[in-house]
């Protein structure tokens, strides 16, 4: 698609695309930004709010909602970048706007290590099975006391009981339902009337439900707001979302979002919440879908598109290299594929690549300590080891030009949890493992090295057509 100038009057920091201009000069008021990887989507977030600001909304009335520090600082400095360093447009995590309109309740709010301490307490008054922490993932105390929390999290988010939580997003932890519901019932007595992170968000809900004055106070001092990565929400910001800006509350919003990115089951993450979005707004709502891939050679645009199709398939920038076919390689055991690994590093920086510019993707920490005690058998290779290693999650949002995803196994991705779900959970445990995939080669730039021991992932399929699989990794 050609890129086209910027709207007359309005600073630019690069020429926009056609799409990318109707989303930012949309008149609707509501809008769906589906933004697929690596097609500007801050950019033109940034370019929507600074077109509101030029068109008369005072910067101090528009509210940008984000869910991570480095969304909230990438898109300020995007703003900054249109509006001037000293701009006043107001750039919020979902929980720090949750904490400034219930600042009266701060009294209440748990330091931020006192949920852990409570959880840490309990296993401490009643131990749980060395089996409980295996089942939980976890290696350690304190990391048991992560995952119990994470456990908790979930359920609260999803507004769902224990076993319910259980079925839908953890089910190898059904052996330990008595447990889990102990510990919760032991959390909840210590926590009593004060507030954690999770209560936040859904006791701000709770008061906008309840109090037509707070819709209007809270509107009363905005002109537009917009919502980051909106496949992310769970069931209560969306619920915040929708009570602001429809029925009696009439304030105009902007949302952003993929659905083939939605990779937060586990904290109450749903992309059925983008799909619906929508349906909300009637003829005031308005589609606006960015499909030309700004980051991605055509060879790994097209291997997105094959791992997850989608009714707005990814399209190369028009003089984009079509460059190098996705290589997907198996082993004969995971030390053979790890041993693999480094050498393939080894000749990206031995031409020329930094450290930097690659990252080994995993699906759990776990894989990342057998790759690095691999990388200590090989000394002299230091360098190698200033390769970030990263989970999937860890590296949403970012990019580099070398990805090499380590193993894509039958019972890694798809994680065995999701393999071993009952089927009335197992399908949607499924679908999220294939987007974790379409994450992972949707971060490369130019090259991406898929890798798996034994058995490959039943999601590989796709990109294995002329691609050799040795059974044994080359030698050193």
């Amino acid at each position: 698609m050609k890129a086209t100038p910027s709207l007359p009057g309005e600073p630019t920091l690069t020429p926009l695309t056609a799409e990318q201009l109707r989303a930012v000069a949309s008149p609707a008021h509501a809008l769906e930004v589906r933004a697929g990887a690596g097609t500007g989507k801050t950019t033109t977030l940034a370019h929507r709010l600074a077109r509101l600001s030029a068109d008369g909304a005072p910067e101090h009335r528009l509210l940008a909602v984000t869910f991570t520090r480095d969304a909230t600082a990438a898109l300020g400095r995007k703003l900054g970048g249109l509006l001037g360093r000293d701009h006043q447009v107001r750039v919020s995590s979902f929980h720090s706007w949750a904490a400034r309109e219930l600042r009266p309740e701060a009294p209440r709010f748990l330091d931020a290590d006192e949920p852990r301490r409570i959880i840490l307490r309990a296993l401490q008054r009643r131990p749980a099975p060395a089996a409980f922490s295996y089942a939980l993932g976890a290696g350690g105390g304190e990391d048991v006391t992560a995952r119990v929390l994470g456990f908790l999290s979930y359920a609260r988010n999803a507004e769902v009981t224990v076993g319910e939580a259980i079925l839908r997003q953890f089910p190898t932890l059904a052996s330990w339902q008595d447990i889990l519901e102990g510990l919760s019932e032991r959390y909840q007595d210590a926590k009593a009337d004060r507030l954690d992170f999770d209560d936040l968000l859904i006791l701000f809900r709770d008061r906008l439900k309840r109090s037509r004055a707070l819709r209007d106070e809270v509107t009363g001092r905005l002109d537009h707001l917009a919502v980051d990565e909106y496949q992310d929400v769970n069931r209560a910001q969306s619920e915040i979302v929708h009570l602001l800006t429809t029925k009696t509350s009439r304030l105009p919003v902007t949302v952003v979002g993929d659905p083939r990115q939605s990779i937060y089951g586990f904290r109450g993450g749903a992309p059925s919440h983008l799909d619906a979005y929508l349906k909300a707004y009637g003829k005031r709502g308005e589609r606006a879908p960015l499909t030309v891939s700004f980051r991605s050679t055509r060879a790994i645009v097209d291997a997105g598109n094959a791992v997850l199709p989608d009714a707005y398939p990814l399209r190369a920038r028009p003089r984009a290299p079509k460059g190098i076919h996705p290589l997907v390689v198996g082993f004969e055991d995971a030390r053979a594929e790890a041993s693999a690994v480094a050498d393939h590093l080894a000749g990206l920086l031995a031409g020329g690549a930094q450290p930097e510019d690659a990252v080994v993707l995993v699906r759990a920490r776990g894989l990342a300590a057998r790759y690095v005690e691999e990388l200590m058998d090989r000394r002299g290779e230091d360098v190698l080891r200033r390769v970030p290693i990263r989970t999937i999650h860890a590296a949403k949002g970012l990019e580099w030009d070398h990805v090499v995803l380590l193993g894509a196994r039958e019972g890694g991705l798809p994680s065995e949890h999701a393999l071993r779900a009952p089927q009335e959970a197992q399908k949607a445990l499924l679908d999220e493992e294939r987007r974790l995939l379409y994450v992972a080669v949707t971060r490369a730039r130019k090259s991406l090295m898929v890798t798996y021991p034994r058995t490959a992932s039943r999601f590989l399929a796709p990109l294995t057509v002329g691609q050799v699989a040795p059974a044994v990794p080359p030698k050193r």
